[in-house]
């Protein structure tokens, strides 16, 4: 029962996850940042991790590939 748990709250987990905004896809700690493109780190994302850092996956996950969100173009 307690292993169901585990997967149901992973299952829902995951997708609560912002992996987007208007400006365009979330990027990973590893990946090049659009130098055109202002990005922040996800407060959500980064909460998600640290609730589940016991699970491994999800943190690992978020931060390969959602952790900084662009919230806006670069002023020129």
């Amino acid at each position: 029962m307690k292993s169901i748990l585990i997967a149901i709250v992973l299952a829902l987990a995951v997708p609560a996850c912002v992996s987007s905004t208007e400006y365009g896809k979330c990027i990973g700690i590893v990946d090049r940042e659009d130098p055109k493109l202002d990005y922040k780190l996800s407060i959500w994302n980064t909460f998600l991790s640290v609730v589940f850092v016991e699970t491994i996956i999800l943190p690992i996950y978020v931060l390969a590939t959602e952790t900084k969100c662009p919230e806006g173009r670069m002023a020129e």
